[in-house]
């Protein structure tokens, strides 16, 4: 009995060892309200994410003049060609080699400081690279802006943890259109401003004389300034101070398993990599089977009518992101609107070969640019469904790394893609020249739209319908407990004051209310 009252007076005195531990995290997020999407936040995320997109593609339409004047050879020489593929492959293979680390960081620091630095170094590399004279300086530049490209995948991060179910949609259709809308904004940017004293004679003798590729730069590092400043002044964090006190002590909680071992993530990143691999290949197929000449029984389509072509899908894809895409999804599920993009995209795109008998007639014109952008529109519908698919299966804790995983593999596959594509589409036009190329066509088609049909097959039915609160996944151990905390009004120490934002249109369901 003594014994009993003596361990009975020993516990009143010294609480257990896990209400210290929960005692702890309380008062760290004591001061702590996580952020909601309200338009201010999604416009500087979405500022962010434009940053990194119009980077990727900014020096495409320069880059061969520019290795031609530091290298003193003619445009055509073979070594020039060759530089362009280094000097452009740079950006990608930094980005797949650094992309993961930005994301394992933000696990551990935080959002809002991983996010902030890599706008520092988009700023300031593009200026290096506009006073650029000699290819070494020019390498150093592209891969220091390919060190800094990390913030894509953590803006998606950010983004998942602050949407609620009502808005998840919307917010990750915004992000697709910006990498739309980039690879749009960053050949202009290029195309236009690029050696402007010969546009423009007044400026000859001018720094931008001097420098001729400083200007498309320039512009370029200006808007990531403005993208950093408005990232300091309104972007708050969206981690909680304790899941990043846990990441850094590597301390392991309900959430904290390995990504191979989550069948769910594995199962959207495969999707999101096979998808993003036939979109790279579906553009490239587009490009090369309309330029077939017309001599050959090819379509002859002109670059200039190439590029109007490819400007025009931005359209549809805005106005599907912006304004129909959610209320899509709230009407009919993520899983159904995501089988109807697929649908639409083959009703389209498997029929292509047959617009080849308009070859000799003026409505081949109309038609094939409406064939390509409403195969391209269906992007919108496919990329953020599955981002969605893809943030729903992970918790807070492995965000940043999760999609550190997806963006540098998905890297990956775009700079794989075009080499591979590129090769199938020459053996096939030896064989024939009108009809060979569309080896790539059919190729493209077995590797993207059947096996995403396949793969969505896989998916839990609460994940596929966009009901991810309360979702179990399994962790190390192999137990199922439950990895995201609710999302509804989920906020740390005190009420968040912060108006939501809800998808234009759109009343939220019921069943999430």
């Amino acid at each position: 009995q003594g014994s009993f009252s003596e361990f009975a007076a020993m516990a009143d005195d010294t609480p257990p060892v896990i209400g210290r531990l929960i005692t702890d995290e309380d008062a760290l997020d004591a001061d702590f309200v996580k952020p909601r999407m309200t338009p201010a936040v999604l416009g500087v995320l979405a500022t962010m994410n434009l940053i990194d997109c119009i980077n990727a593609t900014l020096l495409l339409p320069y880059v061969e003049q520019m290795i031609a004047k530091f290298t003193d050879k003619p445009i055509d020489d073979p070594s020039v060609a060759q530089q362009v593929g280094i000097l452009i492959g740079l950006y990608s293979l930094c980005e797949f080699v650094f992309t993961y680390w930005w994301g394992w960081l933000a696990d551990r620091v935080g959002r809002r400081p991983v996010l902030l630095v890599g706008l520092c170094g988009s700023a300031a590399a593009p200026f290096l690279l506009g006073f650029s004279t000699t290819m070494p300086m020019a390498y150093t530049a592209r891969a220091l802006d390919g060190f800094f490209c990390g913030n894509i995948g953590v803006t998606k991060s950010y983004l998942g943890e602050i949407v609620e179910p009502e808005n998840e949609a919307f917010g990750f259709s915004v992000l697709a259109v910006c990498y739309s809308v980039g690879l749009i904004i960053g050949p202009t940017l290029g195309g236009y401003l690029a050696d402007p004293a010969q546009t423009w004679p007044a400026l000859q003798g001018t720094v931008l004389d001097t420098y001729p590729y400083l200007l498309p730069n320039a512009a370029y590092g200006s808007c990531a300034w403005v993208a950093l400043a408005l990232g300091t002044f309104c972007l708050p964090e969206s981690m909680p101070p304790s899941a990043r006190r846990r990441n850094r002590l590597g301390k392991r909680s309900a959430g904290e398993y390995s990504l191979r071992r989550n069948t769910q993530f594995v199962i959207s990143a495969c999707m999101y990599w096979l998808l993003t691999t036939y979109y790279t290949a579906y553009q490239q197929d587009f490009v090369l089977l309309v330029q077939v000449p017309q001599e050959s029984g090819g379509l002859g389509f002109s670059k200039q009518v190439v590029a109007l072509s490819q400007n025009l899908v931005a359209f549809p894809l805005f106005g599907l992101n912006f304004f129909l895409f959610s209320r899509l999804c709230n009407r009919f599920g993520y899983l159904k609107v995501y089988k109807s993009g697929w649908l639409v995209h083959l009703l389209v795109v498997v029929p292509f070969p047959l617009l080849y008998f308009l070859s000799d007639s003026v409505m081949k014109y109309p038609t094939v640019m409406l064939s390509y952008a409403i195969g391209g529109a269906c992007g919108g519908c496919l990329f953020p469904t599955t981002f969605v698919w893809i943030n729903s299966s992970l918790p807070s804790e492995a965000k940043g790394r999760g999609n550190g995983v997806i963006n540098a593999i998905g890297a990956l596959c775009r700079g794989a893609a075009n080499p591979i594509f590129a090769g199938v589409f020459s053996a096939g036009e030896s064989i024939s020249k009108k009809w060979g190329g569309l080896g790539i066509h059919v190729m493209s088609l077995v590797i993207g739209p059947v096996a995403c049909l396949v793969l969505v097959r896989y998916l839990r039915p609460e994940q596929v319908t966009g009901s991810v609160v309360g979702l179990s996944l399994p962790d190390l151990s192999g137990h199922s407990s439950p990895v995201n905390t609710p999302r509804e009004g989920e906020i740390y120490g005190r009420a968040a004051e912060a108006p939501l934002m809800t998808t234009p249109g759109v009343t939220p369901r019921a069943a999430h209310a």
